[in-house]
């Protein structure tokens, strides 16, 4: 059966300049009638660089002997003769057709390589027409042979790997991938992927359980990444009847591969698609999912296997996964237990981008252990009744039942279930009818249930006492606020010395634009964080043991001044060439304060005359002009530009010019 794609045979032939005894790889290769020897890369010719090919030959333990000699063909006539007796070196008659036979012996004998062909020179008639190739039938099959090549007119010799003769030549197996029925007859789609895949195949039909005869059929084979797709169509049939075949496939060499599994196919149309099957669910306890397995036929042929999820049998479903064709397990753990899932698998071959989905299968997962217990489980006595919160961190939880316990007794469930939600991790509980005996401790526990409505262990048990009923204490009464030093106290009546019960006081601070709290034990307050001019309103209120609070006291509002800074001191004045010079001792802490200067005479007030930078204690008055009597004093100036008093006044007469 003649294949319609050009088969070639890729020889990894050494350059004509290799040096003696090199060892060439692939120059002997085992072919279907013997071993096939490729002698070189140049045409031999009378004229030219090589004349011809000696083989000679060497089984282990012998010497080379001279076994064949290729001598160069010498016509056109004689290249076409050879060309067409090609078929004698394979079992099967070689695809012939498309040559271009006339240019492939001008170009070929004109430059005597052929590389200059290119894929037509690496083509096995072609090889064979030029006398470059040749078959050694005469080999045994388990034997070991080496070949040695010399080109006749050059010298160089080319010596091949050991070969060892056999007929079980590892070839790409044909698998069958799906057939359809039409007015052209039966068309079957095969394939084969790996190495060595098959270059000629023949055909033999059953019809109807009969006896297997060959049939013609014509095939196109296309390559597909690593794999090779056979296209085959047999016209020859009728209708609606059953026929088995099986396929005979070689490789291009004519080493013939075993003989395929036997198809059986109707006349009728149909298509198969290579999609999961013998699907099987199950939970994954210890990976906490469901684990998927299943088989799929002919795997290879697939481009893309995805699984597909939905919560319902019609609709919503989803990609969870793109699975390697090849595999048969996934484990998918995004699942909560106790849920049922649906599930399809979507297949895409590799020459077809259109998805086919298998049926919808269905799948949960139930978790058989118990969840863990729950954490931080605390109690708070109140007069309407004892309330419980703990936490619980890990999920797959859909609640909770809290149990009581009385002293000497068992616990007892006292809840209905107090449900959990997927992102809530602190749960509370009130039981508000507790035997009101306020000088016994109940204990308390609580039960977590998972999703698979399995039941956990008690949690840590927590003891409390009941509690009467407490009104809340009065507020405050005749609170003061004063300053002390830097900082404000605030003060108020001592409710401690008529209530016994009174634990503590809540301070409230208000300025403008913020609100701060504070813990008292005593009935008073020292604010160490106030501000200066910052007018602050306190209230306070009483909270007793029982954690019972009062209204809010009536408010006394405060505002903390600036202290005045201190005036300098012994101030001197006396006159110099440029003016009145001026000199004072700074006040204690005075390094941070500028200083301001003020002069008067006996007919005006004092005005301001100058200033100085931080920390000076000089001035130089250059604005006295006229003669007379200056009288001047120094004030101190803060950071926060506040001033002092002015300091001892200093009176000095100047005139103009002395």
């Amino acid at each position: 059966m003649k294949i319609t794609s050009l088969l070639i045979i890729t020889l990894l032939l050494a350059a004509t300049d290799i040096t003696a005894q090199t060892v060439t790889p692939n120059m002997a290769r085992v072919a279907g009638k013997g071993i096939m020897i490729f002698a070189g890369e140049q045409i031999p010719a009378g004229d030219g660089r090589v004349t011809g090919y000696t083989i000679e030959r060497r089984a282990e333990g012998e010497d080379y002997k001279t076994v064949a000699t290729l001598r160069p063909v010498r016509s056109l006539a004689e290249f076409k003769t050879r060309f067409a007796q090609s078929g004698a070196l394979l079992p099967y008659p070689p695809y012939l057709e498309g040559y271009q036979l006339d240019s492939i012996w001008i170009k070929g004998t004109t430059r005597g390589d052929i590389k200059v062909l290119g894929v037509a020179g690496i083509s096995l008639p072609v090889l064979y027409g030029f006398n470059i190739v040749w078959l050694d039938e005469h080999v045994r099959v388990g034997t070991s042979y080496q070949y040695r090549v010399t080109a006749a007119g050059s010298g160089a010799e080319r010596v091949s790997a050991p070969v060892v003769y056999t007929k079980d030549v590892p070839i790409a197996m044909p698998h069958i991938l799906y057939s359809s029925f039409g007015q052209d007859g039966v068309k079957m789609k095969w394939y084969a992927a790996g190495k060595n895949k098959p270059a000629y195949m023949t055909v033999f039909r059953s019809d109807n359980k009969g006896a297997f005869h060959f049939v013609p059929c014509d095939i196109l084979a296309l390559p597909v990444n690593d794999t090779t797709i056979y296209t085959l169509t047999d016209s020859l049939l009728i209708p609606n009847q059953v026929y088995d075949y099986y396929l005979q496939a070689y490789d291009v060499l004519g080493n013939a591969a075993p003989r395929t599994d036997t198809v059986r196919l109707v006349s009728a149309a149909y298509t198969r698609m290579p999609l999961p099957e013998d699907i099987v669910t199950a939970a994954d306890t210890v990976n906490q999912g469901i684990r998927i397995t299943w088989r799929t036929h002919h795997a290879v042929m697939l481009k893309k296997l995805v699984l597909y999820r939905s919560e319902n049998s019609v609709d919503g479903f989803v990609p969870v996964a793109t699975i390697a064709p090849t595999d048969s397990v996934y484990t998918d753990v995004r699942v909560m237990p106790a849920t049922p899932y649906f599930y399809y698998f979507g297949g895409v071959m590799k020459l077809d981008d259109a998805e086919k989905r298998t049926s919808s299968f269905a799948a949960r997962y139930e978790e058989p252990r118990k969840p863990t217990t729950a954490d931080l489980l605390e109690a708070d006595a109140a007069p309407e009744g004892i309330t419980l919160s703990w936490t619980y961190t890990r999920g797959n939880i859909q609640g909770f039942h809290v149990y009581r316990m009385l002293p000497g007794g068992d616990m007892q469930l006292v809840s209905p279930l107090v449900a959990a939600s997927d992102t809530q991790t602190v749960f509370t509980f009130r039981d508000a009818d507790p035997v009101r005996n306020e000088s016994t401790f109940y204990g308390y526990a609580v039960k977590a249930i998972s999703t698979s409505n399995v039941t956990g262990d008690f949690s840590d048990t927590v003891m409390v006492r009941p509690v009467k009923a407490v009104a809340p204490p009065a507020a405050p009464v005749q609170p003061e606020a004063a300053r002390e030093g830097k900082n404000m106290l605030l003060t108020w009546n001592n409710m401690q010395e008529d209530d016994n019960d009174i634990a503590g006081y809540m301070v409230i601070r208000a300025a403008a634009c913020s609100t701060d709290t504070f813990m008292a034990g005593r009935n008073m307050y020292t604010d160490t964080s106030v501000l200066r001019e910052v007018n602050y309103s306190y209230t306070v209120a009483a909270v007793n043991v029982f954690g019972k609070w009062s209204a809010p006291s009536a408010a006394v509002s405060y505002s903390l001044p600036y202290d005045l800074p201190v005036a300098p001191s012994s101030l001197t004045a006396s006159v110099k060439k440029n003016g009145i010079y001026l000199s004072w001792q700074l006040p204690e802490n005075g390094e941070g304060y500028v200083y301001h200067i003020y002069r008067r005479t006996r007919e005006t007030e004092a005005q301001l005359v100058g200033k100085t930078a931080k920390s000076q204690d000089t001035f130089t008055d250059t604005s006295a002009l006229a003669d007379g009597l200056y009288f001047y004093t120094v004030r101190s100036v803060s950071p926060e530009q506040k001033e002092s008093s002015d300091s001892d006044e200093t009176g000095i007469r100047y005139e103009a010019g002395q």
